[in-house]
């Protein structure tokens, strides 16, 4: 008896880990591709990664990075750790240098919750906040400030009408005396005024609280004039009323349970008028906006081997947060418009072309990111 192997073409395009058709039937799918990416329909390893950044002086995990424009046209690079804000200059030479930023009276350092820094950009300052210190900004100055008379912290940050919109609030901030969670609040900003949070007959900051069905608030994002607060099983939505007083309507928009919704908080990302999130059940969700507030479009991303596999990973979450951030390039010349999700317990990522709808996966040993951002370092 003998037996022989043939060998069979594959060629392109490849599609990568995206159906659920038997092993061998289509030779452009895989069951398995790890650390190389599917790009214009070939398969590419992933560019090396260069250190420009060390270990933070005070030892801790960075959460939060952010580049900003200040009032006087000189760019920032701002970057939290869970202890400690600073700002990063270039000397002529990476590594770069971290620069601590004082904090106000009273507040020792960010410690606290430990999680990832919600960050919003607005007139020309950077917001931030992880639910341990009330909420904070930095304008380009060596300190970073309160955020006037922000009654609190709170976990996620949005924007919409020039509106700065807090969700999931601690009041007064962790630490005070009487502080009580209140998690199901939102509170609006005065327009074009992120320092007055105080409603009052003068201006149009609002708070709302939102008492319904889905669990608490796991994030926001606003798409076009709408802004989602959601949930594990489901969403609130936000738009504005053309009032100065109760300046923003809010309706119930969507809730099931079991059914979808932002299960894991800092896998929410957005993408130019789309927004990224992981179900419970290891759905990875296209979430296009509303064309009206009651209007929905949900686009499942993540089928058959995907999803199963996805699925499973998940459950084996551990040591920190699944964490998820969009990409437009990996480095000069290299575009990639894509979706990162990694799962802390495994070290590993699930990683969606959005261009191309194709999956695949990476790992680092030991190592996962816990922050992300495009930044600009002078």
């Amino acid at each position: 008896m003998t037996s022989s192997m043939k060998p069979v073409p594959i060629v392109a395009p490849f599609k990568g880990i995206i159906t659920d058709v038997p092993s061998g039937f289509d030779p452009q799918s895989f069951d398995l591709a790890q650390n190389v990416l599917f790009r214009k329909s070939r398969i590419v390893t992933i560019p090396q990664l260069t250190q420009i950044m060390g270990q933070p002086p005070d030892g801790r995990i960075i959460r939060g990075m952010a580049s900003f424009l200040d009032a006087l046209n000189n760019w920032h690079t701002l970057v939290l750790t869970d202890s400690t804000p600073y700002f990063m200059t270039y000397g002529g030479a990476y590594p770069l240098t971290y620069n601590p930023l004082s904090l106000p009276l009273g507040i020792p350092n960010l410690a606290g919750t430990g999680l990832p820094f919600a960050i919003v950009e607005m007139n020309q300052q950077v917001f931030f906040c992880n639910g341990s210190v009330p909420l904070l900004y930095a304008e380009g100055s060596s300190s970073v400030k309160v955020a006037g008379d922000v009654p609190g912290a709170c976990y996620y940050l949005a924007e919409n009408s020039s509106h700065l919109i807090g969700v999931n609030w601690v009041i007064p901030a962790p630490g005070i005396s009487g502080s009580i969670a209140k998690p199901f609040y939102v509170q609006i900003s005065d327009a074009n005024n992120p320092l007055v949070w105080t409603p009052s007959s003068s201006n149009s900051a609002q708070i709302i609280n939102l008492i319904e069905k889905g669990g608490v608030p796991t994030g926001v994002c606003t798409l076009g004039s709408y802004t989602y607060v959601w949930r594990q099983y489901g969403a609130n939505v936000l738009w504005p009323s053309g009032q100065a007083f109760a300046a923003f309507n809010n309706e119930p928009f969507t809730w099931s349970n079991p059914g979808w919704g932002n299960y894991y908080p800092y896998a929410l990302a957005v993408w130019n008028q789309s927004a990224l999130m992981v179900t419970h059940e290891g759905e990875v969700l296209l979430f296009s906006g509303a064309a009206g507030p009651t209007a929905q479009a949900f686009q499942p991303m993540a089928q058959g081997k995907v999803k199963k596999q996805l699925a499973q990973d998940l459950t084996q979450v551990s040591g920190d947060q699944v964490f998820g951030f969009l990409t437009d390039q990996l480095g000069p010349g290299y575009d990639f418009v894509a979706y990162h999700l990694w799962i802390p317990g495994l070290n590993k990522a699930w990683i969606l072309n959005l261009e191309e709808g194709s999956w695949s996966t990476a790992t680092l040993t030991g190592k996962y990111p816990t922050a992300f951002g495009n930044l600009k370092v002078q």
